[in-house]
């Protein structure tokens, strides 16, 4: 899990999890959203993570920040027990004749020689040497930092394991003293002694120092797994203050001034803060800049165009002008007589420039730090946004890290639904000084409500795909991903929310809808929902379950608005090509290859998958309980969603294509006839 440092121990709390201050914040994946009621400080967050002198990434398979502050606690004296446990003298050390080939005696030595004549272990150096440990930790920033720290550790827990093994030998001597204060060697080259105490005495409290020495030692073991990440990255801070316009003004980015000055940002030459008001210089130097320059920008032009003008080759350019008063960027499209100007387009398009410019010429490992990027954007233009940052081949090989805050209901659903790569971060008000992060947990309708998600919060897209459930919401995402990946670059590319959405009717509540539009407000009582109330354009697909008369009966649905399929084979799973379902019994389930080698062509097989497996899979040779209990022969759920999600997993991360889909004729006829479906409701004939 990678951990990003908030603050080192001095600094005044200002984050809280479990009840603790946020030193460390984990979880940090590729893309970060953070989400939360008004005022629960998320813009101040990133403006806290942009005031960091020193920006680390820590590696560490646990809670980073409840490890910190376990050692926070082991550096506390006690309220309860003897004070003599922690003012004796615990453990004197000599070591003599080093030998140069034993790393461990060379570590104990140099753990006691750090400060002249010391070689005892009691309380108090055990707490300074904790509080080093634990500050080093905190305050981290250059690779000297990390030298120290590795260094003191290792050193330290030598000594500790040396302790450990000392008191479990007295441990074994029914805690009597065994070594002689004179000179008792506990093994070679080490002579071990406890001050004042005569052998056959008694050690006092032993076992509660034998205890706390553990403790501490299972703690200084955990930091040796702490690994360090990318340090002192460049940050492209895109702040609520921006636009792509030019603004009739006189003084250069106004914006970054106000900035700087209301929010006290000092000069960074690893910090930019993108408004977007010196877009035009930077569209100059981009693309007249280095090769890597130019090609970040070539990504950008070919985003735009494929997104926007139908897969037109687009051209940006910061025309020459003899005076500021006549500097614009122009828009090239092959097919336009004059070129457009930036403020000729709708202000959705200028805000996504704005938004997604400095993100496709960022450097490579930035930190990008974004504040409410739906600001003046439609839902399908939010879905674009963050979809971008998701999926696209250029800006996943950046290996940037986005930071982003928002109150937006449609990036966050998109963001729950991403698989991967993606953490939810939900900020609550603790107090008028501080706020309460968690990870999101599965409670997105509490979420939803905190954002003030209203019904009306939705806008409607240009026509709606209806699918039974989640599963086939998935399955019908990727396969049109993988269409539109074959296509040629002129061809229309439709995005979800924007030119079409989903809409889940669970199985059998179909028939609660009329397609017809025949249902009209006179009616007495409403026995049925209009689906013309909820949008007129209708693509419907329905499992072929094997209820002829329903199916008649949507096909008999006669509105031109309205269009009828089903998956002719029992269910959308078994339109998936025989290949991928191996591959996927194989590799994600582990199922034992003989008898997945028995499996046919799955699109000659009449019935649910779940029967048609039940008696054929195997694993370490048990069967598999793969179908749906009581489910009439249909995937168990864990299958249904595991075979879903890997379809679309692997489509997204370009491993399975429209070639190998394209080999089930079934599922190529569906996707081009849903793909035609929607083309037909976004372009004007």
């Amino acid at each position: 899990m990678n951990f990003i440092r908030l603050s080192d121990h001095n600094t005044p709390p200002e984050f809280f999890k479990d009840n603790l201050p946020l030193v460390f914040l984990g979880a940090v994946q590729h893309i970060n959203v953070i989400v939360g009621a008004n005022n629960s400080r998320k813009s101040r967050f990133l403006r806290h993570i942009i005031q960091q002198e020193h920006k680390i990434v820590i590696s560490y398979d646990g809670d980073l920040n409840q490890l910190y502050w376990q050692g926070k606690r082991l550096m506390l004296k006690p309220e309860d027990g003897p004070k003599e446990i922690w003012r004796d003298t615990w453990l004197a050390i000599r070591i003599d004749n080093l030998d140069d080939k034993s790393e461990r005696e060379k570590s104990i030595k140099t753990f006691f020689h750090r400060k002249a004549g010391q070689n005892q272990i009691d309380a108090t150096s055990l707490r300074a040497n904790l509080d080093e440990l634990v500050s080093s930790l905190s305050n981290m920033a250059v690779p000297d930092n990390f030298k120290s720290f590795y260094d003191l550790l290792d050193n330290f827990l030598a000594v500790l394991t040396m302790s450990v093994e000392v008191y479990e030998n007295i441990k074994d001597f029914e805690g009597r003293n065994k070594y002689s204060n004179q000179r008792s060697t506990f093994q070679r080259h080490i002579d071990a002694s406890f001050p004042g105490i005569n052998p056959g005495d008694t050690v006092p409290y032993w076992q509660e120092r034998l205890r706390l020495l553990e403790e501490i030692l299972q703690f200084a073991g955990e930091l040796k797994k702490i690994s360090v990440g990318p340090t002192h990255p460049h940050v492209n801070y895109l702040p609520v203050l921006r636009t792509a316009r030019k603004l009739e003004v006189n003084a250069d980015n106004i914006f970054e001034i106000t900035l700087r000055k209301q929010y006290k940002i000092s000069e960074d030459s690893k910090l930019t803060i993108e408004t977007g008001l010196n877009l035009y210089d930077k569209v100059g130097l981009a693309r007249n800049g280095s090769r890597s320059e130019i090609q970040n920008f070539h990504a950008f032009e070919q985003f735009i165009g494929d997104t926007f003008f139908q897969g037109k080759t687009v051209h940006i350019v910061a025309r020459r002008a003899t005076s500021a008063d006549s500097q614009h960027i122009h828009i090239s499209l092959p097919d336009e007589r004059e070129d457009v100007t930036i403020q000729e387009l709708g202000d959705g398009i200028q805000g996504v420039i704005a938004l997604l410019f400095p993100i496709f010429t960022a450097q490579e490992g930035s930190w990008i730090l974004i504040d409410e990027p739906e600001n003046h954007l439609h839902p399908g233009f939010q879905l674009i946004f963050i979809q971008a940052l998701a999926a696209n081949p250029l800006l996943i090989a950046k290996k940037l890290t986005y930071f982003i805050n928002t109150h937006s209901n449609h990036i966050l659903s998109e963001s729950l639904l991403s698989k991967g790569g993606l953490e939810v971060f939900v900020f609550n008000r603790k107090d008028k000084d501080s706020s309460n992060v968690r990870s999101i947990n599965g409670h997105e309708h509490s979420t939803l409500e905190m954002l003030g998600v209203l019904n009306t919060s939705v806008l409607i897209s240009n026509c709606t795909v209806w699918v039974e459930g989640i599963t086939d919401r998935l399955y019908l995402r990727a396969f049109l991903n993988a269409y539109l990946e074959s296509l040629s670059h002129d061809k229309h590319r439709p995005h979800e929310g924007l030119n079409y959405s989903f809409v889940e009717y669970g199985g059998k509540n179909l028939s609660h809808y009329d397609f017809e539009g025949n249902v009209t407000e006179n009616h007495e009582l409403l026995q049925e929902i209009n689906s013309v109330f909820i949008n007129a354009n209708v693509f419907l697909l329905a499992d072929h379950d094997g209820n002829d008369e329903k199916h008649k009966a949507y096909e008999a649905v006669k509105r031109p608005n309205f269009v009828y399929q089903h998956t002719v084979l029992p269910e959308i799973e078994n339109l998936i090509p025989t290949q991928i379902w191996k591959d996927y019994l194989l590799n994600e389930l582990n199922c034992d290859a003989k008898t997945v080698a028995l499996i046919g062509s799955i699109e000659n097989v009449k019935q649910k998958l779940g029967a048609y497996f039940k008696l054929l899979l195997t694993k370490k040779g048990k069967p598999i309980a793969i179908e749906k209990i009581q489910g009439g022969g249909t995937l168990a759920y864990t299958y249904k969603k595991g075979i879903a999600d890997y379809v679309y997993r692997n489509v997204i991360s370009g491993e399975i294509k429209w070639e190998q889909l394209s080999t089930s004729p079934i599922l190529k006829e569906i996707t081009e006839k849903l793909y035609h479906f929607i083309e037909s409701k976004n372009i004007p004939a």
